[in-house]
């Protein structure tokens, strides 16, 4: 099925239609602090479809699927940077997906809102981890979460230009999800949980997770 969905993004030209989305987003000032890839970010199925593309090129797949295990084994233990980091560089920046494009261009006060929530999240999530599965999140996690950087860019776009563009990008995910090429069951998923579900039996890694959670001191 992935191979057959990557055939059609190639016989489709999806990446042109993604770079034609993302054109309308300028650059800006940026310090390079790198503290805005600390995060799992949500994409689509094109845009992952367009990263795994881009790594398939590079014959980077092995090795990023071991990188991808790493992380998910220590996401409740550290704050762990994207994969794709790489001495504060992104080693995928020109297919990188609309989040990672966007960020900077949220008012103060939008990513206050958005710290906010994550850090509820955040909380509830250590509950339920705790009460079903024995696993304590560390605190360094708990309290991570992306805030307002020095960013800015040229031209900022509204939060109903960005929203545009997040519709644009589903848009062109429909053609695969309607033509079985991707499950249906997998929307809405992070970068990691894209690589679980595609390239890792995700129970196994689980189990190997719980297991070595249990070794660590409370």
């Amino acid at each position: 099925m992935l191979k057959q969905a990557l055939k059609r993004f190639n016989d489709m030209d999806t990446k042109s239609e993604l770079n034609r989305i993302y054109s309308v987003i300028t650059g800006g000032t940026c310090s390079s602090c790198g503290k805005c890839c600390y995060d799992n970010v949500g994409l689509s199925a094109c845009e992952f479809l367009n990263i795994l593309d881009f790594l398939q090129k590079e014959d980077r797949i092995k090795e990023t699927v071991s990188t991808v295990e790493n992380w998910y084994m220590n996401q409740y233990v550290k704050v762990q940077p994207c994969i794709f980091l790489k001495d504060n560089r992104c080693t995928v920046y020109e297919v990188r997906p609309l989040t990672c494009r966007l960020f900077g261009h949220q008012e103060a006060a939008e990513q206050s809102g958005r710290v906010e929530l994550v850090l509820k999240q955040n909380q509830e999530a250590k509950h339920f981890l705790r009460e079903e599965y024995g696993i304590a999140v560390s605190e360094e996690v708990l309290e991570h979460a992306i805030r307002q950087c020095d960013f800015k860019p040229q031209v900022r776009l509204t939060k109903a230009e960005r929203a545009k563009l997040f519709d644009l990008i589903q848009q062109e995910d429909k053609d695969y999800y309607l033509g079985d090429l991707i499950d249906e069951e997998l929307i809405n998923l992070s970068l990691i949980e894209w690589f679980v579900a595609l390239y890792i039996d995700e129970d196994q890694l689980f189990e190997r997770l719980l297991t070595e959670m249990s070794k660590r001191p409370e």
